[in-house]
């Protein structure tokens, strides 16, 4: 499958899901039905003084960042 490196996850209707994010280094976004998609989330090194990367979400409009 592709590999999205993601930065935001959002609902679209009620079974969709929209991720926006970054395919081979390209901006990209894939829409879906939340059944068809599979994540699998890892953790990456941060070299030291880096700041962490935020995804935000967005659920019924209110976007929020983790």
């Amino acid at each position: 499958g592709m590999q999205i490196k993601v930065i935001r996850l959002s609902q679209e209707s009620f079974h969709g899901i929209r991720i926006e994010g970054t395919l081979n280094g390209n901006p990209c976004m894939l829409l879906a039905h939340q059944s068809t998609v599979q994540m699998l989330c890892y953790v990456e090194k941060l070299a030291k003084g880096a700041t962490s990367r935020k995804i935000g979400f967005i659920i019924e409009g209110e976007e929020t960042e983790v």
